[in-house]
């Protein structure tokens, strides 16, 4: 199941923050409207992923953030789950906003951060 980074952030603020919907609204610069019809299919996907036993992939929009909170790690790799592309991890830069040039899939910290190995 793919979710939006949008959905990711409906279900975080409702569901793990407890926030309703009209502030969480507030807080994703959405309508009320917009934000029950995210929270909707986010919680929707996530059942049928938990029920049917499939993975969950976050994925989509566009996310312009840099972390400097990690140590420097030479032999760190970001991975498409996709195709199995793999190249360096460049510190400061989380995998997730790294796309694919292969298939344009969003990539992943290989081994710490997934099953990947």
């Amino acid at each position: 199941m793919v979710l939006s980074f949008d959905e990711v952030e409906s279900l975080r603020l409702a569901d793990k923050l407890g926030f309703y919907h009209a502030d969480a609204a507030e807080k994703m610069n959405v309508s009320r409207q917009t934000f029950g019809r995210i929270i909707k299919s986010a919680r929707r996907k996530v059942a049928e992923a938990l029920v049917d036993g499939k993975s969950i992939c976050i994925e989509g929009g566009n996310i312009d953030r840099k972390c400097g909170c990690e140590e420097p790690d030479a032999t760190a790799t970001c991975v498409c789950l996709y195709c199995g592309f793999e190249q360096p991890h460049v510190n400061g830069v989380p995998c997730r906003i790294e796309r694919c040039p292969q298939c344009d899939k969003p990539l992943i910290r290989k081994g710490r951060f997934s099953s990947v190995d």
